[in-house]
């Protein structure tokens, strides 16, 4: 019994196989790098990826609008990330919300800053800088110990003994096999390799959405853009809103739905809502069709095998690098403090996954239904526009309640939960039907003036 223990124990000779080299499986490597010593530390971690994400085509993208909120930027200097200004295309002030002709301008409550990164180098005339995030996150993790190999796993064979190796069938013709002792699942649901995963595990289900880059003169963007992320709720039925994300030289068009196509993404951005934010002659030099998760996994963990990132859990609609990192840390903390045996992964790790994400995800999917609904219903829609901009124009920061509801609800600043108990405050409702009552009279009250000098 103490050899089986000692086996699922994180021992010196233990060899670590990462597959994905995004930023979860970077994460995972410099976190458990940090949380074993040298003496009791595995002997080798090893990321896998085929992709070269400095390539200068979408190959090497991860198809991410790139965008990192500022508690995870903090979280992330902590853990020693000097992020370089090749790294960081721009500095986000806040977001724009638009409803028709209406504008709500939401700045960070607390005066910080978005970042906005490339998640791989889509754009030639920046060929020699460094701009990838994903490469950025992988040298770190290589110059603190890890072991990458540019190549594609083909296969995970799993051991029919426990004092077995788990072997990697590699495409590589030098190495076309390697031995580990546990083997963690950092390639997302953006591959087909989940369903080569044998057992129990089962991935998240997923909605294809859109990603596409416009190129746009950097003077342009400073202008029209002026440091925000503008928002587009439109409560129709596939899409449920576009996101514009200001880069350097380009801008990120995120429309979240169901199955949204190109097609439909193009007509959106016709609309004239959009034009301010376009050129005449733009186009898309790039698009995409990532899938994101809209479910947890189901059971993403085995005897030395775990899932970790969009392959085991996201926030609903949410960054994927923030969860990426969590999960990355979480599953770090596990192998470092008890291994790698299923029981250990179910109770240390899956555990806190679900508290953190899974049930939160539930409300989560309820608030943006809540949401779409509001989208849908264009005079409703427009009185929240509007008692947001009043809030923006006249109120103390700590009293802007509906600012903050926004804020938390598109940056995922907060867990939901928090967000649905402050819109279930009694306070908070009567707040909103008072100010939407105000604005309503008050509209009333210039129309009958308006009337009334019009009469000969």
């Amino acid at each position: 019994m103490g050899e089986v223990q000692n086996f699922y124990q994180c021992a010196p000779d233990s060899r670590v196989a990462i597959v994905g080299g995004g930023p979860a499986g970077s994460f995972f490597a410099a976190l458990l790098l940090k949380y074993t010593s040298a003496a009791v530390g595995p002997a080798e971690i090893a990321i896998f990826d085929n992709k070269q994400f400095m390539i200068e085509d979408r190959t090497g993208c991860n198809m991410c609008a790139g965008a990192i909120g500022s508690r995870l930027f903090h979280v992330l200097k902590q853990e020693g990330y000097r992020f370089p200004d090749q790294v960081l295309r721009r500095q986000i002030r806040g977001y724009a919300i638009h409803v028709g002709t209406h504008t709500a301008v939401l700045p960070h409550p607390t005066g910080s800053r978005i970042y906005t990164v490339y998640r791989g180098s889509p754009t030639p005339e920046l060929h020699g800088e460094r701009i990838s995030f994903d490469q950025y996150l992988l040298d770190t993790a290589v110059a603190r110990g890890a072991h990458f190999y540019n190549t594609r796993v083909l296969d995970i064979q799993m051991p029919e003994a426990e004092g077995e190796k788990i072997v990697l069938k590699l495409e590589d013709k030098t190495h076309q096999r390697y031995e580990a002792d546990v083997v963690v699942g950092a390639f997302g649901v953006n591959t087909t390799f989940t369903r080569r995963i044998c057992g129990q595990y089962r991935p998240p289900r997923t909605w294809r959405a859109f990603q596409g880059e416009i190129a746009l003169p950097p003077e342009f963007i400073a202008r029209r853009y002026t440091d925000m992320i503008h928002l587009f709720p439109l409560g129709t039925r596939n899409i449920k809103f576009i996101a514009l994300t200001p880069k350097r030289y380009n801008v990120t068009v995120s429309a979240i739905g169901r199955d949204v196509t190109v097609e439909e993404v193009r007509e959106m951005l016709s609309r004239p809502e959009f034009r301010a934010f376009l050129s005449s002659s733009w186009e898309f030099h790039c698009w995409c069709y990532p899938l994101f998760p809209v479910s947890s996994a189901h059971h993403p963990y085995a005897n030395r095998l775990v899932m970790i990132g969009d392959a085991c859990v996201s926030r609903y609609l949410k960054s994927g690098i923030e969860s990426a990192f969590y999960t990355a840390r979480f599953a770090a903390e596990t192998i470092a403090r008890f291994g790698f045996s299923s029981s250990q992964l179910k109770r240390h790790y899956y555990r806190k996954c679900r508290k953190v994400y899974s049930w939160d995800n539930q409300i989560g999917k309820l608030l943006f239904t809540l949401n779409d609904w509001i989208a849908w219903c264009t005079p409703l829609a427009r009185s929240h526009i509007l008692i947001t901009q009043r809030e923006q124009a006249h109120q103390n920061p700590t009293r802007r309640r509906l600012s903050r509801i926004l804020w938390d609800l598109f940056t995922g600043e907060r867990p939901y939960v928090q967000i649905l108990l402050q819109i279930l405050d009694p306070r908070f409702q009567l707040y909103v039907i008072r100010e939407t009552l105000r604005l309503l009279f008050s509209r009333r009250d210039h129309t009958a003036v308006r009337s009334s000098k019009n009469k000969p």
